[in-house]
């Protein structure tokens, strides 16, 4: 069996990233981040806005260039989820490439931990509630 080391795992996990704002005549310049993004870009807000942050893994708001009602849903979905979020203070290809890498390490390190948490965290589950209950009973007691 073939171990994989941690940048090779980072590639196989594919993320997808939704740039909300932005230049359209970018939007091949945006769509061309890095390899294992899949990028998919709103310029307006439609109604489909909040369908498609929720399926996002990782979400970009050019902040410069979208509606404050457009703003205010992504956000509000972000919250909501817990969904990284990050913001491109103008519509240039450098800034906007960097939210999006930045946007998409937060997570592949979100995907990453959870599946490690849910694994680990059933495995030590039943050794910590033993060990929890006396310390619990001696902060009752004040001893």
């Amino acid at each position: 069996m073939r171990h994989l080391d941690g940048q090779d795992r980072a590639v196989a996990i594919r993320v997808r990233v939704l740039v909300v704002g932005g230049l359209t005549r970018l939007d091949a310049f945006y769509r061309g981040a890095q390899a294992g993004v899949d990028i998919e870009a709103i310029y307006v807000d439609c109604p489909s806005l909040e369908a498609r942050a929720e399926a996002a893994d990782a979400l970009v708001l050019v902040s410069s260039n979208v509606s404050h009602p457009a703003a205010a849903k992504v956000r509000n979905v972000a919250r909501r989820k817990g969904t990284p979020l990050e913001s491109a203070t103008g519509p240039s290809v450098s800034r906007v490439r960097a939210s999006i890498a930045t946007a998409s390490r937060a997570a592949r390190r979100a995907s990453t931990s959870t599946s490690t948490s849910t694994s680990t965290s059933t495995s030590t589950s039943t050794s910590t509630s033993t060990r929890a209950l006396p310390e619990h009973r001696a902060l009752r007691t004040g001893t």
